[in-house]
Order: C-alpha cells, then structure tokens, then sequence
C-alpha cells in the first residue's frame, strides 16, 4: 500500500509540471486536443500560462492560425495579450506563413514582444530565401 501511495505522489507531481514546449510539440505533430488539454493542465497560473503560450505557438506552426488567435484572444491581460500574439507570429513563421506572421506581429502593441515577432519573420524570411537561391543554384548547374 505505501508503495502505491509514493508511486502515485510520484505521478502527480510529474503531471503537475509538463516541459512547458510539450503543448506545441503535440500541436504540430497534428494532436491539438492533445495538447490544449496539456496546456491547460499547468498546477498553478504561470504553468498554465507557458502552457497556453506553447500551445498558441504549436497551432500557429501547424497552420491552425484560426485556433491559435482564438486562445490568443483569450488571454485577460494587454501584455499576456501581446505575448500570445507573438507566439502566434513566431509559429506560423516557423509554419511558413509570413503573410500571417507578419500581420500578427506588427499589431503587436508592447515593443519587446513586437520586436521578438517580427525577428522570427525576419529570420523565416531570410531562411526561406536562402534555400530558394540554393534550390536554384542546384538546379542551374
């Protein structure tokens, strides 16, 4: 009986802290009740925070901008507001849709999260430019 006991405290405290990366991973791997379910689950508010911010940022990259602005909405706070709307931006740039990105990124009202969003544009942009020049060099020769 006591084995089960700190087997079962053993769990609980596990489950109380899922890596805060883990709802976007389940996001993109196509699971996303999955991983709002995880997102949700935080033991305390900051958890569940990094949780939802993980999850805005996983349905963005996985192309589920719809989802990820509804969750993004969701947040009571302008500035928790705002770091929703980066993780949005910085997923669907990581996705490869810059239009959206970009569009969520500038609306962006607090300057450090706007700033964070726009780079991750900036780099999926100069990333996806560098693998056209490549794919045509290869393809010229």
């Amino acid at each position: 009986m006591l084995r089960l006991s700190v087997h079962r405290n053993e769990l609980a405290e596990r489950n109380s802290a899922p890596p805060g990366c883990l709802p976007a991973a389940w996001a993109v791997l196509g699971r996303p009740h999955r991983a709002e379910v995880i997102a949700r689950s935080g033991s305390d508010g900051f958890r569940q925070k990094q949780g939802l911010l993980s999850l805005v940022e996983g349905l963005a990259e996985a192309g589920d901008g719809t989802r990820a602005h509804e969750i993004a909405r969701g947040f009571s706070g302008p500035e928790d507001r705002d770091a929703a709307l980066a993780a949005l931006a910085r997923g669907a740039a990581r996705g490869g849709d810059l239009e959206q990105a970009e569009s969520v990124a500038v609306g962006v009202a607090q300057p450090v999260y706007r700033a964070t969003a726009l780079a991750a544009v900036a780099r999926s942009a100069a990333s996806r430019r560098t693998e056209d020049l490549t794919s045509h060099r290869r393809t010229s020769h």
